[in-house]
């Protein structure tokens, strides 16, 4: 694959006798990438598997004797979350994505209609926002380094960041 923002012809290398074609979309390390580097095909495929694990919960939260709330949040926090944010510093940048889904979530944790105004939603939810989780994640990320030295400059201003 050719990274680029014009639009080039598929090219074709040889090997000996065999031959490979350029692709106009690569799948690699679970990130699916274009040759603009758009990330528009991994943002539909994220959606379509946060849908789909929704879908799942819902099924299992609704049924009479199902998951009670702070069940169903937990079953959100460790299935959905983890499957979205992976590789989230690439494409962190469709934010519109990511508030749909939080608010698909957080209907689902309350129960409530598509129509309930979102402040109620996120005051009520007991989730944060998806892209907040990126942020903290990303900062601890990067911070455990200063955190595990006692005389770093920066470890007070790190645990001040992680809290």
């Amino acid at each position: 694959m050719i990274f680029t923002r014009n639009d080039i012809e598929p090219q074709t290398v040889q090997f000996g006798e065999g031959s490979i074609r350029s692709t106009t979309a690569v799948k690699w390390l679970g990130i699916h990438l274009n040759p603009q580097l758009t990330y528009k095909q991994h943002i539909i495929n994220l959606n379509n598997k946060a849908n789909t694990t929704l879908a799942q919960i819902n099924r299992i939260s609704t049924k009479y004797f199902g998951l009670n709330t702070a069940n169903t949040r937990l079953l959100i926090k460790t299935t959905l979350y983890p499957r979205l944010l992976y590789g989230g510093s690439l494409w962190i940048n469709e934010r519109n994505m990511l508030t749909l889904i939080d608010n698909k979530v957080a209907q689902l944790v309350m129960g409530v209609q598509k129509r309930t105004p979102l402040a109620f939603l996120k005051r009520d939810s007991d989730l944060g926002p998806l892209l907040k989780k990126h942020i903290t994640k990303t900062h601890k990320m990067v911070m455990k380094p200063m955190l595990k030295e006692e005389e770093h400059p920066g470890r007070r201003i790190a645990h001040q960041q992680i809290r």
